[in-house]
Parts: C-alpha cells; structure tokens; sequence
C-alpha cells in the first residue's frame, strides 16, 4: 500500500499588514538614521581623525528627527491612522531633505580639505546610513493600505 501525504492544503506564511510593515520600515529607518549619526561622516589623516555629527546642532536634529519618526512608527502600529501616516511621510520628507542638504555641504567641505595634501580626508558612511535611513522612511508613504 501505497501511503501520500496530503499536498491539497499548502502552508503559508501570513502576510504582515500595511501597518506592521509600515511600522517595520519607519522603525528601521529612524534606528539608520540614530546610528549615522554616530558613525564617522569625514575622517582627517587617513582615518586617524574621525568626524561624526556627535553633540552638533545638526546631529542633535537628526537624533530628534527618528525620535519622532520612531513615535510615529509605533503610533502607525497600535493605531494604524491616516492623519498618523501623513505625519510620518512628512517626516520622511523633512529627514530626507535635510540629508540631502548636508550632503551637499559636506561634499563642499571634503572638496576644500582634501585640496590640502598634508590633511588626508576622506568620506566616512555616517551621512550615507543617515541618508538610507531617511529614504527608507520616506518609502513607507508608498505603502498602501
């Protein structure tokens, strides 16, 4: 005798809601942009002098730009309303804005130190995560409900 199991039935994960997954991605876009913040934006003498954005007025906004998107983010989850998404895509906005705005100055600045030869600068990732943060909290406003 023959034995078969039976195949009629697949199991299947469940597919997570708009808002989990919206909550999901401003969580870990806000966690991206925290972390950034921390990590070196420029180094000077070939890495020997890191830069991050540390206790500097615009660190500090940043720092308070994923505290609110992380409010928001876990307001999106319990809640789960429009007035709440909207808030989080102008959040995504204003982040994103605002890293592109410093990525413009800080491109400025490593074109004016690294004109020097003594001072060897170089890019560091913090403004990138910070960036990657900000677009990927600004991807949550194309999610539908």
């Amino acid at each position: 005798m023959l034995h078969t199991m039976d195949r009629s039935s697949p199991r299947r994960l469940p597919r997570p809601s708009a808002r989990i997954l919206t909550g999901a991605m401003a969580l870990t876009g806000a966690a991206l942009v925290a972390v950034g913040v921390t990590l070196p934006w420029l180094s000077f003498f070939a890495g020997l002098q890191p830069v991050t954005a540390l206790g500097t007025p615009n660190g500090m906004l940043l720092f308070a730009g994923a505290a609110v998107v992380g409010a928001l983010a876990l307001a999106v989850v319990a809640r789960g309303s429009r007035l709440v998404r909207r808030g989080l895509t102008i959040a995504g906005i204003v982040l994103t804005a605002f890293s592109a705005y410093l990525v413009v100055g800080l491109i400025s600045i490593y074109r004016d130190v690294s004109a020097d030869p003594l001072v060897v600068a170089q890019l560091g990732p913090g403004l990138a995560v910070v960036g990657a943060g900000a677009l990927l909290v600004l991807a949550t406003s194309f999610i539908g409900d």
